[in-house]
């Protein structure tokens, strides 16, 4: 199983973090972001021409992994996610155009002499602790970057309160 967390909402996006109850090891963030246009044949080159053309709203949604997701979860349980996901687009917008886009990251070379490593381990954990954390960190913000990108718009200084809409 699964659960899911909103990081930011915007008034064009959303970015939500996927915890998956049974492996702490594997990191998984995704954006729904609404690309305020109808969907092209760039965007999914198996899409026929009467599925561009029968939306009138492109939203693109993006899921940073560290692992294949597909390989990890049983069948069943990766469809469930996928269906959710889709749920959450479901209620955002009506009549919109989906295409998924997977961006996966487990061959990354995360060597730790990047990483600034604290040698207080109370503090800060030990030395593989501090390299999950940077592991996972970097995949957040290869999904963030992305929405930057998309909205062309840098998220800065957002709040990360469930009480606003940020803009």
């Amino acid at each position: 199983m699964y659960r899911f967390n909103r990081l930011y909402r915007l008034m064009n996006a959303e970015i939500w973090e996927v915890r998956l109850l049974n492996d702490s090891n594997t990191y998984c963030y995704f954006s729904i972001t609404d690309m305020n246009r109808k969907a092209t044949i760039e965007d999914n080159q198996l899409a026929t021409e009467d599925e561009l053309m029968s939306r009138e709203n492109y939203l693109s949604i993006d899921v940073h992994s560290n692992v294949k997701l597909n390989e990890i979860l049983e069948e069943e349980e990766y469809e469930e996610l996928i269906d959710d996901i889709s749920s959450f687009v479901e209620h955002m917008v009506d009549n919109a155009h989906v295409f998924f886009h997977f961006h996966l990251y487990e061959n990354e070379k995360f060597e730790s002499h990047h990483i600034e490593i604290e040698n207080d381990e109370d503090l800060y954990g030990s030395k593989e602790e501090q390299v999950e954390e940077y592991k996972e960190q970097l995949i957040k913000n290869h999904c963030i970057r992305l929405v930057e990108r998309h909205l062309n718009k840098r998220m800065m200084n957002l709040s990360d309160s469930r009480f606003c809409q940020d803009k």
